[in-house]
């Protein structure tokens, strides 16, 4: 690159990236859950789930989304919202099959994380 455009912009790009990735400047923190233990099947639920960061305390505007699958692998479930000043949300569901319900959270600054729960009758 430096032979064909010129050293200059070929050093921009190798130091500095590319402008729209987002750049990590501190170690991944760990996100915790408080969510049930575990759902029953039913229609027109909610499901409260709390976002927390790694001593405890709430993360505000966090993405929360849940997802499940049926018994024949079609999308039963998918919704998402964002965490209030509490760190808290509500995800209102209807699970019809057991199995299991996937809830992910992320804060937009790169920390993520996914857990299961499971359906029960």
């Amino acid at each position: 690159m430096a032979n064909r455009i010129g050293s200059a912009n070929a050093w921009m790009y190798l130091l500095l990236g590319d402008p729209d990735m987002q750049i990590r400047i501190k170690n991944p923190k760990e996100i915790k859950f408080k969510i049930p233990d575990l759902v029953r099947i039913c229609r027109f639920c909610d499901l409260p789930v709390q976002v927390l960061d790694e001593v405890g305390n709430p993360i505000v505007n966090a993405l929360v989304g849940i997802y499940k699958e049926d018994i024949k692998g079609r999308q039963e479930i998918a919704a998402n919202a964002y965490t209030n000043t509490e760190g808290k949300v509500v995800l209102s569901y209807s699970a019809l099959t057991t199995g299991n319900l996937l809830i992910a959270a992320e804060d937009g600054r790169g920390n993520a994380v996914l857990s299961e729960i499971p359906v029960k009758q």
